[in-house]
């Protein structure tokens, strides 16, 4: 459905950037680190469906190419971002980390999901631009399209919006 592949689009970019804000700004996870993982969660399961509903769009109107791979390795991208986010919320919020020796690298982990939520970014970007470009490519033909002329005689729309202009 197309409203599961937009709102994808824009879940895990918004939530993405909030984790990053997170990260670069410690005191904001107080009161948004688990409204991010809650997001992120959302965002998880949308990109699922879209994949699934893309598998099943794609068995009607053919396989779309580098869009369907790039969706699936999305929904890769957004489950890590979506599980190291919430284990380095759980194992800074809810208890102290329980292996001394381990602790130090908690921190770590939150710049590890700064990355992963730049990775998700990146991927959103490439995968909504080749949905785009899967949908529309073919359709959008500029130099061939043929616009109604009040001439009476077919024009190109190129020949239309020339003659608009003079």
């Amino acid at each position: 459905s197309s409203d599961v592949c937009s709102s994808d689009l824009v879940l895990v970019p918004m939530f993405a950037i909030l984790q990053i804000l997170i990260v670069l700004k410690p005191k904001l996870k107080d009161k948004y680190g688990w409204i991010t993982v809650g997001g992120l969660a959302v965002a998880f399961g949308a990109t699922g469906i879209a994949s699934s509903s893309g598998e099943s769009l794609a068995l009607r109107v053919g396989y779309p190419g580098d869009h369907a791979q790039q969706g699936e390795a999305l929904v890769g991208v957004v489950a890590t971002l979506f599980f190291a986010t919430a284990f380095w919320m759980v194992f800074t919020e809810l208890f102290d980390f329980p292996i001394a020796s381990l602790r130090k690298y908690v921190p770590l982990v939150g710049k590890g999901t700064a990355l992963a939520a730049v990775a998700a970014i990146v991927t959103t970007l490439v995968v909504g631009h080749s949905g785009a470009k899967a949908v529309w490519e073919k359709r959008i033909t500029s130099s061939k399209a043929v616009a109604p002329s009040t001439t009476g005689k077919s024009l190109t729309a190129q020949e239309e919006i020339g003659r608009a202009h003079v």
